[in-house]
């Protein structure tokens, strides 16, 4: 067996339509896709789809002679056949061709109007008018760039690479908008490619006997992981921050099943089945972080200086009560704001990472469409590795002196609050302002009202 890497680009006319479920800026109804660094995302589940589909028209068109039926199922998969059909729910057959993000390097973004004409009276249809963001200007062309690795016999890459760019070359246009014009595929001198990249080998060396030890690994993923998955949702799931040590050791033993050998009746079946493997935690700053404190930690914040103390209750001998500087402590689950980044800071344990959550939106096809009622959305987590961290300590005000900041209180009735603000905004008069809600509508309300003034 042999693994391919196959690098994409894809340039696309605006305008096009990837959308994400993020928040647009005022006014927009959907917003473009896009990764940490704020740059538009083509998804490769979109590609993924769309050059199935061309394949399947290809294997019929030239009846098998290009591509066959069986090879398509190789490479992308079958879903589980079910009891009914004498397989087992869940137990899916894995694709061989695993597809990355594309991501473009391109600003400013611009917006467009979409409406629907309704038929009898000629005008726009009522309530059917959409603000959409384009990562580009009209007819600009953008480059996306990405990869698709492949694992596949000995000697089959070229066949994939000539199947693959055949099925690109018939797709005329990707996106998530319909209408015509949209998301057109540039392939004119050669601007829309796959072209076949480094090619090695899955042979795996012999099984070895090791003593027992640990090995400490740092693993990066180069796009958006979904495991232990919850449902947030009727129809969406959001991936956890931590790695169980099952999935990638489940990862492991679908390696070697790619590469010929059964992880269960196989000569490495002994040797997998010894491997014990940890959860992956998130890791910033060259750090690993997840780690929960101790549920023994106790702490107070001292009187005269106001600084908190962080202690251990097992540091107390038995049978003997747990003081702090002369004060009863307070334990773990009854800690306020400031403990525990004191307590981090004492035992070195680095705060949880918050690994970016990257949404995307899921369909079943039929027919070259949308299946009923099959529709979900996935919310991944991508990693960043040493993200920049900003953090701003409050400043104590010396004896004799003001705070820098002034605060205000002004005790108004819940009817005169917009004019008491717009008061408020006229006196202060500053260059900017941030202004909490409670609920989206009175944000909504709000945000009318400083518009009419």
């Amino acid at each position: 067996m042999q693994r391919s890497v196959f690098d994409v680009t894809l340039t696309i006319a605006s305008p096009f339509l990837f959308p994400g479920l993020a928040a647009g800026a005022a006014g927009v109804d959907v917003a473009c896709l896009r990764d940490e660094a704020k740059q538009p995302l083509l998804p490769g589940d979109q590609l993924r789809g769309v050059l199935k589909a061309a394949l399947r028209d290809l294997a019929v068109a030239t009846g098998g002679k290009v591509v066959t039926t069986e090879e398509i199922d190789t490479w992308f998969g079958l879903e589980s056949k079910g009891a009914e059909n004498g397989g087992r729910m869940n137990e899916p057959q894995r694709g061989t061709l695993v597809f990355g993000d594309l991501a473009a390097s391109v600003s400013p973004s611009t917006e467009m109007v979409r409406i629907a004409i309704d038929d009898e009276l000629g005008a726009v249809k009522r309530g059917s008018l959409q603000v959409i963001e384009l990562a580009a200007p009209f007819r600009k062309l953008v480059q996306f760039t990405g990869s698709i690795i492949a694992f596949h016999e000995d000697g089959k890459a070229a066949h994939l690479a000539n199947a693959l760019g055949k099925a690109l070359r018939m797709t005329p246009a990707i996106g998530g908008v319909k209408s015509p014009g949209f998301g057109e595929i540039i392939h004119d001198g050669g601007k829309s490619s796959i072209r076949l990249g480094p090619v090695t080998s899955m042979a795996l060396p012999a099984p070895l006997s090791h003593a027992p030890g640990r090995v400490g690994y740092r693993v990066t993923f180069d796009r958006p992981v979904l495991v232990d998955a919850r449902q947030v949702a009727a129809n969406v799931f959001e991936g956890a921050a931590m790695i169980p040590g099952a999935v990638i050791k489940g990862a492991l033993a679908q390696r070697m099943l790619l590469a010929g050998h059964d992880p269960e009746n196989s000569a490495y079946a002994a040797s997998l089945a010894q491997v014990s493997v940890g959860p992956a935690l998130p890791e910033n700053d060259d750090k690993m972080t997840g780690r929960a404190l101790p549920l023994s930690l106790i702490g107070v914040k001292d009187k005269q200086s106001r600084h908190i103390l962080i202690g251990d209750a097992l540091s107390a001998g038995i049978g003997q009560g747990t003081m702090l500087a002369g004060q009863v402590p307070a334990f773990h689950t009854d800690w306020k704001d400031g403990f525990e980044d004191a307590a981090r800071m004492v035992t070195g344990l680095p705060a949880p990472g918050d690994p970016a959550l990257l949404p995307r939106t899921h369909t079943a096809i039929k027919d070259d469409m949308a299946a009923d009622a099959q529709i979900f959305t996935a919310i991944a987590r991508s990693h960043l590795r040493n993200p920049e961290v900003i953090r701003i300590d409050a400043e104590a005000v010396k004896a004799g002196r003001t705070a820098k900041v002034r605060q205000v209180a002004y005790i108004v009735a819940r009817a005169h609050k917009m004019v008491a603000l717009g008061r408020i905004l006229d006196v202060e008069q500053p260059a900017s302002a941030i202004v909490f809600c409670r609920t989206r509508t009175e944000v909504d309300s709000l945000t009318e009202t400083l518009h009419g003034r």
